[in-house]
């Protein structure tokens, strides 16, 4: 299932009748009025970071009112992509609907984004012992926890109760950070 907002607008018309035609239940996807689709484009540096160009703040459209009435009947995962991006949905909402996905059976993984509005912890902490996995860049990482080596950030969220974080390093590749274990995820060439 896909959940979120999108505007009236062509392209939200576009990118629902897309991932329909993929197989994709778009039930949890909520019409805005008046409001245009979210665009982002994503530039790829040389290197393997990653920059993120938005137009327009239907995200901010999402609540946790919306969250609360979604079915957990079958879903056995459940991610949330930039959820710092969402910000008209607030700590305690992520951390009761990833709960309640959890106690479901479903696995629960996150990616937060970047903060526009510099709260990071605040915005995520009640939620984080609630996710099985979490990505965070490495600067995002960073952000959240206040350390700058992204072993010792992944260490830091896995301390604050996520299960295994993968800290994403551009060209470097990745690091898997478990409880007891830190493992280098190369990336491909």
């Amino acid at each position: 299932s896909l959940v979120g907002p999108i505007g009236d607008d062509s392209l939200g018309g576009l990118m629902v009748s897309r991932v329909m035609g993929a197989g994709v239940d778009t039930e949890g996807m909520m019409v805005c009025d008046g409001v245009d689709t979210t665009v982002t484009v994503v530039l790829i540096w040389e290197e393997g970071e990653r920059s993120f160009l938005h137009s327009g703040n239907i995200s901010s459209k999402l609540s946790g009112g919306h969250l609360a009435g979604l079915d957990t009947v079958g879903v056995e995962y459940i991610h949330i992509g930039g959820a710092l991006l969402l910000t008209g949905v607030e700590a305690e909402d992520w951390a009761r609907t990833l709960k309640r996905f959890k106690e479901a059976g479903a696995t629960t993984s996150m990616d937060p984004a970047w903060d526009a509005e510099g709260r990071w912890l605040e915005k995520l902490e009640p939620a984080l012992p609630q996710l099985d996995y979490m990505f965070p860049s490495e600067t995002e990482a960073k952000m959240l926890t206040g350390e700058e080596d992204p072993t010792q950030a992944g260490r830091s969220l896995v301390n604050f109760g996520v299960g295994k974080v993968v800290v994403k390093l551009g060209e470097q590749g990745s690091l898997l950070v478990e409880k007891e274990n830190v493992s280098v995820l190369q990336a491909e060439s």
